[in-house]
């Protein structure tokens, strides 16, 4: 009988144990629930927030986008007069080298394409081809904007990409080079012939 109170003792302390490392477990497994639980709202708040600064930087875009289209496609409009009343003799002492190059290739691009509008793309293409167009479309479009202040070329955004084409004034400029590289061969010719 004795060994019946000594089982019946030991079995109320294993319960008692049993009983202690379950609330022990289930305390445990509800922090790691509340854990988990508040993780996953930071997440969504931070997500959230994430999605707001992109809808805000998206809505910045666009309206720079849109500021960038209003002010070359009204800077023809608002150019001074006295660049417009440009004579061609300031012009050529005005444009660097690079500047007749990059004006020399549009002028050929066009040609080539029936005097179509150049995407800025397709003339960095062959302006700077040893170079990534990334690199090179800020310091084209300088060029460009330098080239459309002399009334040379007209630049203007079509969509998400920017066009430039020869002004009449441009064609004018492109004949007196040609008249100059014929007086040079003339030049040459004459020199050759002593």
């Amino acid at each position: 009988m004795i060994s019946w109170l000594f089982r019946r003792g030991i079995k109320k302390e294993i319960k008692k144990e049993i009983d202690y490392i379950h609330n022990i477990l289930y305390n445990s497994f509800g922090n790691i629930k509340q854990d988990i639980t508040e993780l996953n709202n930071k997440h969504t708040k931070l997500h959230n927030s994430h999605k707001e600064r992109e809808e805000k930087l998206k809505e910045y875009e666009e309206r720079l986008i849109r500021l960038e289209n209003h002010l070359i496609n009204n800077f023809e409009e608002h150019k001074p007069k006295l660049i417009i009343n440009n004579k061609l003799d300031n012009i050529s002492e005005a444009l660097t080298f690079t500047h007749e190059r990059i004006f020399k290739g549009l002028y050929g691009l066009q040609k080539r394409m029936d005097y179509k509008p150049i995407s800025i793309k397709s003339l960095a293409k062959i302006i700077y081809s040893d170079k990534d167009y990334s690199s090179v479309v800020s310091t084209l479009s300088e060029y460009l904007t330098f080239l459309a202040t002399f009334g040379l070329i007209l630049k203007k955004r079509k969509g998400k990409e920017i066009i430039a084409e020869l002004t009449d004034l441009g064609y004018e400029y492109v004949e007196k080079l040609k008249e100059e590289e014929k007086l040079k061969e003339e030049k040459l010719k004459i020199k050759s012939k002593d």
